[in-house]
């Protein structure tokens, strides 16, 4: 900040600073921690999922989306049963997922930084007799959870996404596909694209980190996954929309 450097990351939720940091030259494309959230509670209510553990890593991302979790679940009437706190880094989850059996959640809400072991960790829980689903955030699309782990996560594994299903973003991902002749591996590579899209509009006007940063606080162009993108006094995009997503017959596709 004291040599007013403008900075803007399309992976990162500012949420996770909010309590500790002030730094007006950093931005982010990254969508909302509170909206995604939201939508969890809209669909936990939908199914009448009321009994909840979560599971979460020390990493910062994960450990503040799990507080702000438990903090909604509290206003919608959804009991968090129990929270469980794992080492970052942590690939054995059986013991962590055997302890919580013994609350019987319709739902176990895994924040780990190590996604490639969601699969593992709902094979862990049919292993065990449970009957629960797993819910996560964007992260959980990856190949390997339904290469791995098909058998396991179909329609077991239920994530929020954002809302793809725009003519921007479906413009963007023929592009992309066109260029790199394969299609973007998770939902950081709309927001990589509008995070230099809204900076070379700010650099067209802006020289100086106070200009950028002025310009950026201000500047409305429009999304590749919002219809709007501009950021709040916060530095992050408001709002964006979520969907939910499942694996059925070997592919991602939203819930209905």
């Amino acid at each position: 900040e004291q040599n007013k450097i403008v900075q803007i990351t399309p992976s990162g939720a500012l949420e996770v600073a909010e309590d500790t940091i002030d730094y007006p030259y950093f931005f982010s494309t990254w969508y909302p921690q509170r909206p995604e959230i939201n939508r969890h509670m809209e669909f936990l209510k939908s199914k009448n999922y009321t009994k909840v553990v979560i599971i979460h890593d020390q990493d910062a991302f994960n450990t503040k989306f799990s507080q702000l979790y438990a903090e909604a679940a509290a206003e919608n009437d959804i009991n968090i049963t129990k929270i469980f706190e794992v080492s970052l880094g942590t690939k054995d989850f059986r013991t962590v997922v055997t302890l919580a059996k013994e609350y019987n959640p319709d739902v176990v809400v895994l924040q780990i930084f190590e996604v490639g072991e969601i699969g593992s960790v709902m094979k862990n829980i049919q292993e065990l007799g449970m009957r629960s689903k797993i819910m996560s955030t964007a992260s959980a699309q990856t190949s390997n959870l339904i290469e791995s782990y098909g058998d396991y996560v179909e329609g077991n594994v239920i994530f929020s996404y954002p809302d793809s299903s725009s003519i921007s973003y479906n413009n963007f991902l023929k592009k992309y596909s066109e260029k790199y002749d394969k299609e973007p591996s998770g939902a950081s590579a709309a927001a990589a694209y509008d995070a230099t899209r809204i900076m070379l509009e700010a650099l067209k006007h802006g020289k100086t980190g106070e200009e950028i940063k002025n310009l950026l606080y201000s500047i409305k162009i429009n999304g590749t996954i919002v219809d709007e993108l501009s950021f709040n006094k916060a530095g992050q995009i408001s709002n964006a929309p979520f969907v939910m997503k499942t694996v059925k017959n070997g592919t991602f596709v939203v819930v209905k």
